[in-house]
């Protein structure tokens, strides 16, 4: 299983400018070291907007899980449709299906 990816500074910015009215994407992605897409993308998935995160933490609700649940996108090498396709597969769950009626395993 992969490392989990490092999310302290996302994080730290998260808080900030939840934290600090005036604060700007900007300004916090600079504080931290970080592009202000990658706190605009943590805040919209996590609270959809902005201002209703400081609504929700003013009032002391904190979400349990993401709205969203982002997924691996990829297109399916036969096909071409856009899936979820788990990491390490590289067809769509019907084109597997079709391609196990044909084939029956034999070299």
């Amino acid at each position: 299983m992969a490392p989990k990816p490092k999310t302290g500074p996302i994080d730290d910015a998260e808080r900030f400018i939840i934290a600090n009215p005036e604060t700007t994407y900007g300004e916090a992605a600079r504080a931290f070291g970080i592009t202000h897409n990658a706190i605009r993308a943590r805040i919209s998935n996590k609270y959809g907007s902005l201002a209703e995160a400081r609504l929700l933490v003013d009032a002391g609700i904190v979400p349990r899980d993401p709205r969203r649940v982002l997924k691996p996108i990829r297109r399916c090498m036969r096909c071409g449709v856009s899936s979820n396709i788990d990491q390490g597969q590289r067809m769509c769950n019907g084109c597997k299906k079709e391609i196990a009626k044909l084939h029956d395993g034999g070299v």
